[in-house]
């Protein structure tokens, strides 16, 4: 039997584009059903940030990929579940695919995230999960269903809207069509 591409992927590896399709998510499950496959599930800022590049390759032969990361360092605001041993800061895995979370330094993000299979002990925030800027939703859905919490105390206004972003200045205008 013959596979068959769909029209879209076959002109798209004829143009040479690149490999990723754009992500699609099945609906992500209820908050807690999220919280209680997680290893960790809290409300924390971004401190900092360090990008990295793994070279994974297939046992047995020169085939491999590169699997580019973000590490993020996030201060614990308040937390539903923690692994054992941290209290206040933790550091959260992220990919860089389309379906992957962004985390922004210095904004709040509301993170679930589990456990790598491959790194023990590595916690991860894996693409389709419920991690979200925190601002991003209204006061009741931040939290609903997620039941109390085991440490900090839920602000009572909500987390800030994200800090609109510096600008530098621009250039002229030189084109000349306009």
């Amino acid at each position: 039997m013959i596979p068959i591409l769909s029209s879209l992927a076959l002109a798209g590896l004829l143009a040479g584009a690149p490999c990723e399709l754009p992500c699609r998510c099945i609906s992500p499950p209820s908050p807690a059903e999220a919280r209680d496959e997680s290893k960790a599930v809290f409300v924390g800022r971004v401190v900092s940030q360090r990008d990295s590049v793994w070279i994974l390759r297939d046992a047995g032969t020169t085939h491999g990929w590169a699997v580019q990361e973000t590490e993020s360092t996030i201060v614990v605001d308040v937390s539903w579940k923690l692994p054992a041993g941290v209290s206040d800061t933790i550091r959260v895995w992220t990919g860089k695919s389309s379906c992957d979370p962004v985390l922004i330094v210095g904004e709040y993000h509301l993170v679930y995230a589990g456990e790598n299979r491959l790194l023990p002990g590595v916690l991860v925030s894996p693409g389709c999960s419920r991690t979200t800027l925190a601002a991003s939703l209204s006061a009741e859905q931040q939290f609903a269903g997620l039941g109390t919490p085991v440490t900090g105390t839920l602000r009572p206004g909500g987390y800030p809207r994200p800090a609109p972003a510096e600008t530098t200045g621009s250039l002229p205008d030189t084109h000349p069509n306009h």
